[in-house]
Formats: structure tokens, sequence, C-alpha cells
């Protein structure tokens, strides 16, 4: 994203097409991880953090088993993380479920005018947004994109993106057969996402005081199979009609209890609610503490409040302050015209004497659907443009994007800091500490091969068989001989798997793309004796399945 180029895109609508899909995968990320077990691992880093540099015999026990219960989970979500981001990206779409996803509803915003927005739960505007993704997603960028990494050779994006990817489309296609309800792509991408983040026994496991550090891994790893599992028992119509008609209520309602229908027993909510709060009190200002440390705490606080919002995109730019107004010209310059000009300067922004260095950049706070322009110099802002459409943004919201600690100068500096300190950390650890750190990482990535494969497995009748052929050296790739074209038909006919493509309307306009779709059933059918099953048969129409 280029601030320079698609400012004006961003802040009347629609967004530029080439920005809506990275765009939806990176929010959806935040917004994975803005939930009970994100939380738990943020504070548990907050806590490693706050840790004295030099640690006793019996302390340092303790910042390893902090630093790697946080490592070890964010590589073991990691996959599903990436497969529910790509399917936000690539299968959303507005359906029959009275609630909405935050990565739908901004989807809805980017691709319309401020002036237009579309009001989902109206039949027309959902039409006209399934339309609208339909197209972006049968763009040439966004197949190629597909392609890729449906095909990568990288091991670590085989990993994350593409065993992540066929998890996630793997447990939609199951889950919408046994509960018609999650036929409904963004009520399945919701439940999902809950189902994993919210997952109050999870957070137990992670910020628990018992147990050693291999015990807690062995139970994330054991955790985590057994809710994928249990995702297939009976009951989970019943839980996911008790998940709608929660989630059925304003961004504001109370979810400080948890979420219900999502399979969890009282003591786990109980006990994990109570760990959590343990985790926040930890962090309350403590009078007695050294000056140093409530310094500490006071930052992370602001970091806590920070981690609502979302850094779209920056860059740096010239900006003048003059009697209350604000402009900014891009730097360096590609034109004599302004990125912003007229602006209304915020409370306490001198003039400046001539253009200074500062920087521009685009701010979301997804939970409440507001985003703003903000120029500022240094890590303090000079001003900050709502779009049109709003007109009392929340007072809240304005005064953290207003917070010097919230600048996207500061924002970065404090990640690069936080990122060098953990990766100093592990790299730096002496023996046996060291081995330890590897063995663990070891059997992380052991347990999601198995947790990869058993998924892989079920894109066949034979589970061997479609393991064997999925796990060949450019996956999916090899399935089609070398034929580009027609894994891009593939591809293609995934995206319209609600159309029935043997129409003889639609069969003629897709050809004119290049896109044989009689050929295509053909190939499919000599792909399934290879092992691997890409197009069901749904009553006589026939859905291509990537």
């Amino acid at each position: 994203m280029v601030l320079r180029r698609d400012l004006k895109g961003f802040l009347l609508g629609p967004w530029p097409p080439n920005t809506v899909q990275p765009f939806v995968h990176e929010l959806t990320h935040h917004w994975c991880f803005h939930s009970a077990v994100g939380l738990a691992l943020a504070l548990l880093r907050f806590r490693s953090l706050r840790r004295p540099p030099t640690l006793d015999r019996d302390a340092a026990p303790l910042l390893l088993d902090e630093m790697l219960t946080v490592d070890t989970m964010l590589e073991l979500i990691r996959p599903l993380s990436e497969g529910l981001a790509l399917f936000a990206e690539y299968d959303i779409v507005p359906g029959t479920s009275s609630i909405s996803s935050t990565p739908l509803a901004w989807i809805s915003i980017a691709m319309s005018a401020r002036s237009e927005q579309m009001d989902l739960s109206q039949p027309q505007a959902a039409y006209e947004l399934t339309d609208r993704l339909v197209n972006l997603r049968l763009s040439r960028d966004s197949l190629i994109r597909k392609m890729n990494f449906l095909s990568c050779s990288s091991a670590a994006l085989r990993s994350a993106y593409l065993d992540g990817y066929i998890t996630v489309k793997r447990l939609y296609l199951d889950l919408s057969q046994s509960v018609p309800a999650l036929a409904d792509t963004d009520l399945f991408l919701c439940y999902l996402r809950s189902y994993l983040f919210e997952d109050y026994g999870m957070v137990a496991i992670l910020a628990g005081e018992d147990g050693d550090t291999f015990d807690r891994q062995v139970a994330m790893i054991e955790r985590l199979g057994q809710r994928l599992a249990e995702l297939y028992y009976p009951g989970l119509a019943e839980n996911v009609a008790i998940f709608e008609q929660f989630s059925n209520r304003a961004p504001k309602g109370d979810r400080s209890n948890g979420i219900p229908g999502l399979g969890l027993s009282s003591w786990e909510l109980e006990h994990g609610l109570k760990i959590q709060e343990r985790l926040l009190t930890e962090l309350q200002d403590d009078a007695q503490a050294a000056p140093t440390m409530r310094l500490l705490s006071n930052v992370q606080r602001v970091w806590l409040s920070r981690r609502s919002l979302v850094y779209v995109a920056s860059e740096p730019a010239k900006v003048q302050v003059r009697n209350g107004v604000v402009s900014a010209w891009p730097d360096p310059p590609d034109q004599e015209f302004p990125l912003l000009t007229g602006l209304a300067a915020v409370a306490g922004a001198a003039d400046t004497e001539a253009r200074e260095s500062g920087w521009v950049s685009l701010v979301l706070q997804p939970q409440r659907g507001l985003f703003a322009t903000v120029v500022g110099i240094g890590s303090r802002a000079t001003a900050i443009q709502w779009p049109p459409a709003v007109v009392d943004p929340a007072s809240d919201v304005a005064a953290l994007l207003n917070d010097p600690a919230c600048s996207p100068v500061v924002v970065q500096e404090q990640y690069e800091l936080i990122k060098k300190w953990v990766d100093g950390y592990f790299q730096e650890a002496p023996e046996p500490m060291k081995t330890s750190i590897a063995q663990t990482r070891q059997s992380t990535q052991s347990a999601l091969k198995r947790i990869a494969d058993w998924f892989l497995g079920r894109w066949g009748e034979d589970e061997k068989a479609a393991l064997r052929c999925l796990r060949s050296t450019n996956y999916l790739w090899e399935l089609f001989d070398g034929d580009k074209k027609m894994f891009e038909t593939f591809v293609a006919l995934g995206v319209l798997r609600n159309f029935d493509v043997l129409l003889p309307s639609l069969t003629a306009a897709l050809s004119k793309q290049g896109w044989d779709v009689g050929q295509a059933l053909r190939v499919a059918i000599q792909i399934q004796t290879k092992g691997v099953s890409l197009v069901r048969n749904d009553q006589g129409v026939f859905r291509w399945l990537l």
C-alpha cells in the first residue's frame, strides 16, 4: 500500500483493488489475536520484559518457561492463523447468518464509496458485495497469488500457508456437511476463530503455574489436537446455534465471561478467566515498586490499549503547522501538491518554522469500524482526519491516536527493540537451555506435521494415497502434470463454487477466459484416481473445492 498513491481511495472509497486482499489477510490476523489467547500471550511477554536483566538460578527457569510458552504457542497456532486469513481472503461472502465477521465488515467498507456504505442485512447489498468479491478473486493477480501458495516449495511457507489453508478448507468442507449453518462461510470463519482463540482452556495451560516447561508444551499440543478433533463430535450444531445467538449483539456487548457455544467446560472457562484476571492484575500500578518498574508497567498498559489499533500503512512526509492548520507533502517529493492540506491541528500542536520531517499514517480501530489518517512529527500527532462519514468519533479512540506511544514511529521502534530482545534471548541462551529450546521447537514442528497430515489425508477416500500426493515436492502443482492453465482453471472454478459452472451460458463465458470446464471435469476424475478429490458432486452440481 502506498499512501501517496492510494490515500484518496482509502478516505473516500472504494479502496484500490490491489490493496483489499492483503489488507483483509493482515486484519484477520489482528482479529484472531485480539482474543483471550492473544491477550494471554501478550501479557506473558509483558511479564517476561518486566523481569530483571540478571536472574538467579531459581528465577531463570521461570523466564525460560514464559519465553518458550509464547514461542511454542505462536508456532502451534500459526498455520491455523494463516489458514483463517487465507480463507477470509478467498472464501468468505455474505451469508444468511445474523452475525458478520470483522473481516467481512471491513471488506464492505473497503469495496464501496463512503457515501454508499453497504447494509449487509439487506439481500441486495449482500448480492452486490458477493459479485464484487467474485470479480476481485478472479482477477489475474489474485489467481496467481493463490496458485503460488498452493504450490509453494518453501518448507516454512508450506507449513504455515498451504497446510494451514488446506486444513481450514477441509474443516469447512467437512463441518458444513454435518452442520448446515456452517455452509455460511462467514459464520464458519467467526466460529472457528472464536473456537480456537477464545479457548480459556488453552489460556489456563499457557499461564498456569503447575508443571514444568516440557509438561506445558505437551499439554498445549494435546489441547490443540483435542479441540480440532472435538469439532467432529456430535453436538456441534447446537453449539453453533448458541454461539450465533449470543454473538448477535452490539460490538460493545459484555463478553467478559467468555462466549458460550465453544465447547468449554465450566471449569475450563472459570479457571481460564481467573488466570486472565491475575495476569491483568499484575500489570496494575504498584506504588511500592521501583520507579523503573512502575514506568515500564505504565508503558505496557499503553501497549495493552493500543492492541485495539491496526496500522494499515505509514510513510514519511514533510509536515507544516501554521495557525492551527496542518499540511503534509510526500517525502521524498514526487509532486508539488500536498498529500493533505487544510487539516485542523490537534490541541497543543505548535506552529513549525518550515516543513519538518514527519509522517502520515492510516490507522484503524476495527471493532468499531473507525479509521483515520493521522499526521505527525516525531512521536506527536499534529492532525487527525476522520473520513467524511464519521461525524462524532469515539473520544477514547481519538485520545489513543493522539497518544505519543501510539505514533507509528514509536510503535515501530518498540517492535524492533522487543523483537531484538526476544531473538537475542533464544540465540544467546547457554547450554543446556539452547538444546532444550531446539528440542522443544522440533517437537512442535513434529506435532504440526501430524495434525496437517490428518487433514491432508481427508482429501481423498484413501488417506495414505491422498497424503502421498499432497506431500509431494510441489503439492497441488504436481497433480496437473505441468498444465498451468488447468491449475488456474481449478482455482478459478473454486472461486465460483456457488455457481453451476456447467450451465451453457456460464461455460461459454468461462471459455473466453481460457477456462475449459468440461476438460477440467475430466482432469478432476483423473486426479481422483491418484487419490485426491478436488470436486464434489452436490446433487448434480459440481463444486470445485480449491
